[in-house]
């Protein structure tokens, strides 16, 4: 789980340098996807937001998504895994809320990963 939020993290690092270009069209209409199909995840949860996001469950067991909006506890999944864009609208993309004591806050704040 921890090595889980590491990357994540470095993820999240990377997306916000991004984030200072100008977000391409398809960019910006799977952000506003993701928004609206994952608004019910809740805390220490992922929410599968488009194709290609691979979870690897304990004991090696395969979970699956089966549509946008789907939700998984993280206390389930070993490790998520997201493709890059192999060609318009076949890539992945998803949501984490994570509990996490952050430095300044009070404890227990969620951080949302976007992957």
């Amino acid at each position: 789980m921890k090595r889980l939020v590491l990357t994540c993290f470095a993820l999240l690092l990377t997306v916000a340098v991004m984030a200072q270009e100008t977000c391409p069209d398809l960019v910006q209409s799977a952000l506003e996807s993701l928004d609206r199909v994952c608004q019910i995840t809740g805390r220490n949860e992922i929410c599968y937001g488009n194709t290609r996001v691979a979870l690897t469950g304990y004991s090696d067991e395969i979970l699956t998504f089966d549509a946008p909006g789907d939700v998984e506890a993280l206390a389930h999944v070993e490790s998520v895994e997201v493709s890059a864009m192999l060609e318009p609208d076949v890539w992945g993309i998803a949501v984490m809320k994570v509990q996490a004591n952050l430095p300044g806050t009070l404890p227990g704040q969620n951080v949302t990963f976007l992957l």
